[in-house]
């Protein structure tokens, strides 16, 4: 397990992006008590490797988010 203290030093992206997040929409994750990403399937055809980085991103960054936070944020995927 990572140490709290290790995760705020961190210059890894998906940590850097987890606290921008946190900073830039405290005010809303506190008015609605809960941090939502999405990631998707574009109309491109079938799935590629782009597709595999869209839902890797988003992955990252939300276990950034779960390990930065106290609250645990949720995942969404949709079929566009």
């Amino acid at each position: 397990m990572i140490e709290k203290l290790n995760l705020d030093k961190t210059n890894s992206w998906p940590f850097v992006e987890a606290k921008k997040i946190l900073k830039v929409r405290k005010n809303f994750i506190e008015k609605k008590g809960k941090i939502v990403l999405q990631t998707g399937y574009g109309p491109s055809g079938l799935p590629h490797i782009g597709t595999f980085g869209e839902v890797a991103r988003t992955t990252m960054v939300v276990n950034a988010l779960n390990k930065k936070s106290t609250r645990q944020c949720s995942k969404k995927r949709s079929i566009k």
